[in-house]
């Protein structure tokens, strides 16, 4: 599902996403409860974590959304028979097609990297920042270039859409989740990999191919959502709705 958390002193690779689920549990339980909350799911992929989360957490709406038609088609018959799971096709990068401050919780999980120019990042960012409910949460989780050469958190704040509320460095579990799951996530690949696919997928994905990079997990308020006066300063205002953000830091 993706790259995974693992703390110091774990081991041993089950072999079962253990290590991906952590990730989401990371992001959700340190920062916000799930129960009676409707949750936003950014590319969803195959829509593994959405059901872990729904049937870990009892979210009673959670909608996943992805650009590709095939994904969704397969999401929508692998859970067909989860009520409180529903998948979208969608373009994070251009529009969320749900209404003004409407969900909850937004929740991206190494999806902004593949976003490409910081304009579509900060697109994202208007598009979250108008979907939010007063006092929501984006739950966002991804690595981006500390050098400035590549995708960035501060695309996600360019418009002043979003203010980064916390961060957290992460990185040294993220990279020990990488070794854990090193042999067996190689042994998939090479196992199932498809035509299209350069044989030097495995090494693109290995723990010191990030080592450059930053990951994170954040708290973001949409500025717009902001009761203003001419009395505060903004070191003193409390967004109404929150982005979280955990930020995976190299020593690089």
């Amino acid at each position: 599902m993706n790259y995974g958390y693992a703390d110091m002193d774990e081991y041993i690779d089950d072999h079962t996403g253990y290590y991906s689920r952590k990730l989401y549990e990371q992001v959700f339980l340190a920062n916000v409860a799930l129960t009676d909350q409707n949750v936003l799911e950014i590319n969803c992929g195959r829509g593994v974590g959405a059901a872990w989360c729904v049937h870990t957490h009892a979210s009673p709406s959670y909608i996943g959304i992805d650009p590709s038609q095939d994904v969704i088609n397969l999401c929508e018959r692998l859970y067909s028979t989860t009520p409180q799971l529903s998948f979208v096709v969608a373009d994070a990068t251009k529009h969320l097609p749900f209404e003004n401050e409407s969900i909850d919780i937004v929740l991206c999980i190494e999806a902004t990297h593949a976003f490409g120019q910081p304009l579509s990042i900060t697109q994202f960012a208007n598009e979250v920042a108008r979907v939010l409910r007063p006092n929501g949460y984006l739950l966002w989780c991804d690595f981006c270039y500390m050098n400035g050469s590549g995708t960035s958190i501060y695309d996600l704040i360019a418009n002043d859409e979003l203010i980064i509320e916390e961060k957290i460095n992460i990185t040294k579990n993220v990279l020990h989740a990488l070794d854990i799951q090193n042999k067996s996530r190689t042994d998939f690949i090479q196992r199932y990999i498809q035509p299209g696919i350069t044989k030097d997928a495995p090494e693109t994905f290995a723990p010191a191919t990030i080592a450059p990079r930053t990951f994170a997990l954040a708290t973001f308020a949409p500025l717009g959502h902001l009761l203003l006066n001419d009395t505060c300063s903004p070191a003193a205002l409390v967004p109404q709705s929150h982005f979280i953000f955990y930020e995976i830091c190299s020593s690089a």
